[in-house]
């Protein structure tokens, strides 16, 4: 689910952060404070990266029940370096 830190600075998008700290989320899981001021910004899309959706249709899940419209899935192979 998140890329290795040597693949995301081969591959990542110019204007794009890896936030860490998602690999188990759970109920009491809280957002660091970075990724809450994220949540629903107009400037900001939050997309989630994933080959295969295994892990990320979950993710997207709980950010949405958590109230953020402004975030996407990316998915497909191939997305990698």
């Amino acid at each position: 689910m998140c890329a290795k830190p040597a693949e995301f600075e081969e591959c990542h998008i110019v204007t794009s952060k890896k936030l860490s700290g998602f690999s188990t989320l759970s109920r009491s899981f809280q957002f660091s404070g970075e990724v809450l001021r994220l949540k629903n910004s107009p400037s900001v899309l939050i997309v989630i990266v994933d080959e295969d959706e295994r892990t990320s249709s979950a993710m997207i899940r709980f950010f949405v029940e958590r109230g953020y419209e402004n975030v996407r899935l990316l998915s497909g192979i191939g997305l990698g370096c």
